[in-house]
């Protein structure tokens, strides 16, 4: 995805909100129950196509492929408190997602990576 590919189509109108951990809390909305999810990592998918002719006909099907993006890019909030690590962590921690097709497992963060 560095140098492009002229196949592969970025599809910006497919995009989901993806959540990963926090916590969901129920409350009362009048006579309704309802649930809000708090402290959670919002990661944002999205679709690249990449088209795939098949053979001896006139039909192409797509290959769909997903890169994750951040919810939130830059916290100034933290960059503001000289926290300048932290202030890109949100970033950083969603491009890990999709950097590597097959991460190694063989350790507890490996395994998490590859879940996700």
């Amino acid at each position: 995805m560095n140098h492009g590919n002229p196949w592969e189509i970025e599809r910006q109108d497919v995009t989901y909100q993806i959540r990963f951990y926090g916590t969901s809390n129920k409350y009362r909305d009048g006579t309704t129950e309802r649930a809000n999810w708090d402290g959670c990592q919002k990661v944002i998918a999205m679709a690249y196509d990449t088209p795939i002719p098949g053979f001896n006909t006139y039909n192409t099907n797509n290959l769909r492929l997903w890169r994750s993006r951040p919810g939130c890019d830059f916290d100034f909030n933290r960059f503001n408190e000289s926290d300048y690590a932290g202030a890109i962590r949100e970033r950083q921690e969603a491009e890990y997602i999709t950097s590597v097709l097959y991460p190694n497992d063989s350790t507890d963060a490996g395994k998490e990576l590859r879940l996700k």
